[in-house]
């Protein structure tokens, strides 16, 4: 049995015990008279959808698989995780402010490829980038952004 048919059987079964389970709440008296859905709606819209999953994995005809990615591709992505690790360390550090278009900077030119921008380029971008992000985090929602180790101590 291929992994996605072991995978559909497995949430066909919990899909059912999931029905099994949300056909069990109980819908107050009151929800019913006025015309609301109840308690029941959304985990029923759940698991209809986590059963209707399951069954496309069932009938769905086994292709070949390919590999997820190859050498490259691992590489970009072990050296992006190492990437978001900095970045939270950065932010702890540096703050916002100077962490976020370094981040950007960085991965803008991994994710280049051959396609080379001109550094003035990714300058404006990081700037503008973590500029909007900023004015709406900051200024419209009214959110703190991490300030940084070495702006507390100043």
């Amino acid at each position: 049995m291929k992994k996605d048919k072991k995978i559909g059987v497995s949430m066909l079964i919990l899909g059912a015990f999931l029905l099994a389970a949300t056909l069990m709440i109980k819908i107050p008296a009151s929800s019913i008279n006025i015309g609301e859905p109840g308690p029941r709606l959304f985990p029923m819209i759940g698991t209809l959808l986590i059963l209707v999953s399951s069954i496309g994995l069932l009938v769905q005809k086994a292709e070949p698989a390919a590999p997820f990615m190859n050498r490259e591709q691992a590489k970009r992505l072990v050296f992006l995780a190492g990437l978001f690790v900095l970045y939270a360390a950065a932010l702890y550090l540096a703050g916002f402010i100077i962490a976020t278009p370094v981040m950007l900077f960085v991965s803008m030119t991994m994710f280049a490829g051959k396609k080379k921008l001109p550094l003035w380029i990714k300058l404006v971008y990081c700037i503008a980038i973590t500029a909007a992000i900023y004015f709406v985090f900051y200024k419209v929602l009214a959110l703190g952004l991490p300030k940084g180790l070495i702006r507390k101590l100043w």
